[in-house]
């Protein structure tokens, strides 16, 4: 009895699969529709890409791009597969597919900005910078400042990171990465008032670090505060005994 069910079970699926492939080669897809299917596609190719299964994920976000060739998705994650793939005027077509149509992922111009960033093209990357501060949908604009700010510093032009830090604080005020970045330009500048206010603010919520724990030692060095500059170089040696700046410490006796 029980084989004879399973028997009539299998007939049934197997005549539900054949009306299916009749009607649609396509299968598990069959009702969906062309874009659905692309942003299937195009998430099936992100999740092999953070798994670094690029040929998986390259065969999947093409198949995207065959269904719809105009999935910012789609595009987005093949910019980024491009990227890896070191082809810098594809991963510029896709990022602006990704970018220019109607519905612009912020994502993906946040990425592109970064990208252009380390490529050198500060100029371009600033531009990206400067629409994502213009689009409303965009949540975390304090991390396009803080971004926007690390790439001013790469390019030396510190008086505009301290402008788009300023920014990013000002949206969130226990942002670690902005403080510890205005720690660093303060005291590059020499302004060390400015750089103790800075450190104080980042050790009293950030994780100690060697260099701005050899920041602050340096500071209150200067400022002639040896009880603070003591304490900070007992700080350094005991927590990072093998770092460069504690080897700086040794050498400053």
């Amino acid at each position: 009895m029980r084989l004879l069910i399973i028997l009539i079970m299998t007939m049934l699926m197997t005549g539900c699969v054949t009306e299916r492939v009749g009607g649609d080669p396509s299968l598990e897809e069959s009702k969906k529709s062309k874009k659905e299917q692309a942003e299937i596609r195009a998430q099936l190719a992100a999740n092999y890409l953070q798994r670094e299964e690029l040929k998986i994920a390259l065969d999947e976000v093409e198949k995207a791009l065959e269904l719809d060739p105009t999935s910012t998705s789609a595009n987005y994650i093949m910019a980024l597969l491009q990227i890896r793939f070191k082809d810098k005027d594809k991963v510029d077509y896709y990022f602006r597919k990704a970018i220019d149509g109607p519905e612009p992922l912020p994502n993906a111009q946040q990425d592109y900005a970064n990208y252009l960033c380390k490529q050198g093209d500060f100029k371009k990357a600033e531009k990206e910078f400067t629409a994502l501060h213009k689009n409303p949908i965009y949540p975390n604009k304090e991390l396009v400042y803080l971004n926007e700010a690390e790439c001013y510093m790469r390019s030396r032009d510190f008086d505009k990171a301290e402008k788009s830090l300023r920014s990013a604080l000002k949206i969130s005020p226990r942002l670690v990465p902005a403080l510890y970045q205005m720690t660093v330009i303060s005291f590059q500048s020499g302004n060390m008032l400015q750089t103790r206010a800075w450190y104080q603010r980042y050790l009293d919520i950030g994780p100690d670090n060697p260099r701005i724990l050899y920041i602050a030692y340096q500071t209150e060095t200067t400022l002639g505060d040896k009880d603070a500059a003591a304490s900070l170089a007992v700080r350094l040696r005991g927590k990072f005994p093998n770092s460069e700046q504690a080897q700086l410490l040794r050498g400053n006796r």
